[in-house]
């Protein structure tokens, strides 16, 4: 099976919902709860690390490892 479908699969386990739309991008740095990503050669900024946007304290947040430049 391919990684994508996987990925999505786990999602839609985790936070079952009508829709979920999963993208893979590559991540260029991390700020505190939120991160700037590079998706079909778009940048785009404040891209949330938090699951849930309300005052709950969710014990699950990923937080990736931006991906170093080529030398």
């Amino acid at each position: 099976m391919e990684n994508t479908t996987k990925i999505k699969q786990y999602i839609r386990h985790l936070a079952p919902q009508p829709y979920t739309e999963v993208h893979l991008a590559q991540v260029l740095s991390v700020q505190q709860d939120t991160c700037t990503i590079l998706l079909d050669g778009l940048e785009i900024q404040g891209v949330s690390l938090r699951p849930v946007q309300d005052q709950t304290n969710q014990p699950l947040r990923i937080t990736p490892a931006p991906v170093p430049s080529p030398s």
